[in-house]
């Protein structure tokens, strides 16, 4: 029976195969910039939550409490929000504010991912309430209650998302581009209420469709924020850069729980590659046909973006190729058996 390491070494010889991994050097070049880049996302982060609350979510934390691992998400929550918007070529003034929105979304993306790790605690999560009145403006005395008195890590999340969504009313098409606005506020509290099912319903009572639209979802809002930006919506580029960015997402989800397998298969917790459909690990013929469908899945995305992004090649490595080096960053510990 071959195991869960065994499909991933499967999975790391079909992505890098499809040009879907970088090399040694380039991969050691590119992690320099985006830790350098985490370093000051870290600091832009302390401004928003204070220091205090910063050291305290830290200390909470079981999985990402060494603060190099955060920087770590910071720097690729940049990378990745810069490869997202690549396609759009917005102001730059303006493409600070979206990668801001995708730096803090993958930050506390990270930090439920962990506490649900950890067993979570509903203490932690905010309420559900408390989403939508930050989401459509609705500041209350429960709220800065909330604030006040609420554990540091409901405290933080909460600072964060009031945050993102005052860069939302800041975008200068958020009431010309009405429409989107609405759609990223219901995909705010879609996004919650994906987490949340995530987190009570067991792995036998979840759907594949929940947990890829859990991923699917930060990037999707952060694709949305971008058109915020731009004065004139032309359709067929707007369905073309929201189907990518699904695809982008489903691609970040099939890879990140082939990443967890093992810890997920001893946790309980629900994983793409656990459903009866998909399991791995029993038949070699059918892992085979997997991690070609999900080598598959980033090829095609990175196709369409080449594709569809003007001078892509002029970029810096760490935007060009920032699937690649995420995927070398995820399998790290896998490197060493191509």
């Amino acid at each position: 029976m071959a195991g869960d390491m065994d499909f991933n070494a499967l999975l790391w010889h079909e992505l890098e195969k499809n040009d879907l991994v970088i090399g040694p050097a380039e991969y050691k070049v590119a992690m320099r910039k985006i830790m350098g880049w985490g370093v000051i996302e870290r600091e832009n982060i302390i401004k928003i939550v204070g220091i205090q609350t910063w050291k305290n979510v830290l200390n909470q934390l079981s999985g990402i409490s060494h603060e190099n691992d955060c920087i770590r998400v910071l720097g690729f929550g940049r990378a990745l929000t810069e490869y997202l918007v690549a396609p759009l070529n917005i102001p730059s003034n303006l493409k600070e504010q979206i990668v801001t929105v995708g730096v803090i979304s993958n930050l506390y993306g990270s930090i439920y991912d962990h506490l649900i790790d950890a067993g979570l605690n509903n203490k932690l999560v905010l309420p559900r309430w408390a989403l939508h009145s930050i989401v459509y403006e609705k500041r209350g005395l429960r709220l800065t209650v909330l604030r006040k008195i609420g554990p540091s890590t409901l405290r933080f999340i909460q600072t964060l998302v009031e945050h993102n969504i005052q860069i939302l009313t800041e975008l200068p098409y958020y009431k010309k581009h009405s429409e989107i606005t609405e759609s990223i506020k219901e995909l705010y509290l879609q996004l919650y209420d994906a987490e949340i099912e995530t987190i009570q319903k067991t792995r036998s009572h979840i759907s594949e469709d929940t947990l890829k639209n859990k991923t699917i979802l930060f990037y999707l809002i952060g694709g949305l924020y971008t058109w915020l930006c731009i004065p004139q919506i032309h359709q067929d580029r707007f369905e073309w850069h929201i189907k990518w960015v699904r695809q982008f997402g489903e691609f970040i989800a099939w890879m990140d729980d082939a990443v967890d397998l093992a810890e997920d298969i001893s946790t309980g917790q629900p994983n793409l590659l656990l459903f009866p459909e998909n399991t791995v690990g029993v038949n070699e013929q059918k892992d085979r046909a997997m991690v070609q469908m999900i080598a598959e899945k980033g090829k095609q995305m990175i196709t369409e973006w080449q594709l569809n992004t003007k001078d892509y090649r002029e970029l810096p490595l760490v935007i060009r190729k920032a699937p690649q080096i995420c995927t070398v960053s995820w399998f790290r510990g896998l490197t060493d058996q191509k």
